[in-house]
């Protein structure tokens, strides 16, 4: 994904709109990746999250979860924007597939191969590499599924090679979203994708009350009104202003919101989301005295899971904050690794790929 957003020749439904200044969204997202490992060190080393950093200022919701669903927000207001660059079922899907899967496929064989070696037992392979595993691992590789291992870190908390993983396939079906909302022709009626997005946002709050202690019940309806308000967004890019007095009323009433799990629900993807937004757009926004040549948040986010069970594994009496300090570090470094050495040199495959289609899509359209 670009860390700018350029002016777009508008796509099929979308109206043209004026360019978008430059924003922060590569910063953002490394903020939002690193804040997913300070959430995960509590639970991986105590087992609750008494000592999570959010919950730990009278939060209901912690970081990690927060993070999570802040990135739906990013991705809504992105991925419509590469769709609405080019509006062709086929280049898209292939965008989305150099983007996600590289990253992806590289951190489960690390995960399931090597991390899976160092904290599980004497017979870890032989119980990996049975013909049953292998071809569940090539179906959870496909839909993008964490890994399933044979057991590992036996008396550890949370004993997972991977577990910060469950959240991609989510992203990766709120992506296809995209090409749908586009036939139903919601781009071009973008009130009426606004008033759909609002009454999802009531809907699943309403059904979120009621499973307070199973997040994950409402599958990927959890993150629909997150990824939507980035649609709605992007979609009213010309209109919205991000000014001071909006992004300070937004975050006031999301930290307050956070007391209650309830509440969270109904604001966080109405006002969280404007405040996430905020940060990427706003000139007031702290996050412009910043700027990242390389996007190595997805790898940061990958890594940092396996990256604080090994630390854990072999020094279980690891002060937190160390812990925090040292896996932050290591997953910087794994993360600026799997950007130069895989994402970015897929991404660079999508000229490629896009042009052929763009050629072959010429080709039908001129024989029909």
């Amino acid at each position: 994904m670009p860390s700018t957003l350029q002016q777009e020749k508008p796509g099929i439904g979308i109206q043209k709109q004026a360019p978008q200044p430059l924003n922060n969204f590569t910063v953002l997202r490394l903020i939002l990746a690193s804040l997913v490992i300070v959430a995960h060190a509590a639970s991986l080393s105590d087992g609750n999250t008494h000592r999570e950093i959010f919950h730990m200022l009278g939060s209901q919701l912690t970081a990690g979860e927060f993070a999570v669903e802040s990135f739906f927000v990013v991705s809504g207001y992105l991925i419509l924007q590469s769709w609405s660059s080019r509006p062709r079922l086929g280049a898209f899907l292939m965008k989305r597939v150099l983007r996600i899967f590289p990253g992806f496929v590289a951190a489960y064989l690390i995960s399931a191969l090597l991390v899976g070696w160092l904290g599980g037992g004497a017979n870890y392979f032989s119980e990996l590499l049975t013909p049953d595993r292998i071809s569940e691992s090539l179906i959870r590789l496909v839909a993008l599924i964490y890994p399933d291992t044979p057991p590992v870190f036996s008396g550890s908390h949370e004993p997972m090679v991977n577990g910060a993983m469950w959240s991609i396939t989510y992203e990766f079906r709120c992506y296809l979203l995209i090409p749908v909302l586009a036939a139903l022709g919601l781009y071009s009626r973008r009130l009426v994708l606004t008033i759909a997005w609002v009454a999802i946002v009531l809907g699943t709050g309403i059904s979120s009350a009621a499973h307070l202690r199973h997040p994950l019940a409402l599958g990927i309806l959890r993150f629909v009104p997150f990824f939507l308000a980035g649609c709605c967004a992007y979609l009213y890019r010309d209109s919205i202003r991000w000014n001071r007095a909006l992004g300070a009323v937004s975050i006031v009433a999301s930290v307050i919101s956070m007391n209650s799990l309830v509440a969270t629900r109904f604001v966080l993807p109405i006002a969280g989301s404007y405040a996430i937004l905020w940060l990427a757009f706003s000139e007031w926004s702290p996050l412009r005295h910043f700027s990242l040549a390389n996007d190595i948040s997805y790898g940061v986010y990958l890594y940092g899971w396996p990256t604080q069970k090994l630390l854990l594994w072999y020094f279980p009496s690891l002060p937190l904050g160390v812990q925090i300090f040292l896996t932050l570090g290591a997953s910087v470094a794994l993360g600026w690794m799997s950007w130069i050495l895989i994402e970015k040199p897929c991404l660079s495959w999508k000229r490629t790929f896009v042009t052929a289609t763009g050629r072959r899509d010429n080709i039908l359209h001129t024989a029909g």
